[in-house]
């Protein structure tokens, strides 16, 4: 018996080897909490503007976000509204963190 649950622990990836950081046990519990508390004064959503060299696809774009530890759950839209610009649609809350 003792084999098996060996055998069971040993096939989970740990914490450590995770590829998203979104699986740490924190974040679920922080979205419950902002659940349960009153709206916010500022409510709205606005876009923040970033430069690139050229167009690259919206996967790419949200993996590099997550590479620079930005929580693409917050990034509401992306869109492309020049040939070298990016816009990042987040609520008006989440635009101070940024």
């Amino acid at each position: 018996m003792s084999f098996i649950k060996e055998s069971i622990e040993t096939s989970r990836p740990s914490q450590e080897t995770s590829p998203h950081p979104l699986d740490d046990i924190k974040t679920p519990l922080k979205t419950a909490a902002r659940l349960l508390q009153p709206p916010s004064k500022n409510q709205g959503f606005q876009y923040l503007y970033l430069s690139t060299k050229a167009r690259f696809p919206v996967g790419q774009v949200r993996s590099r976000l997550r590479k620079l530890k930005i929580n693409n759950d917050r990034i509401l839209d992306i869109s492309y509204p020049d040939r070298h610009d990016v816009a990042l649609m987040v609520d008006n809350d989440y635009a101070d963190e940024l």
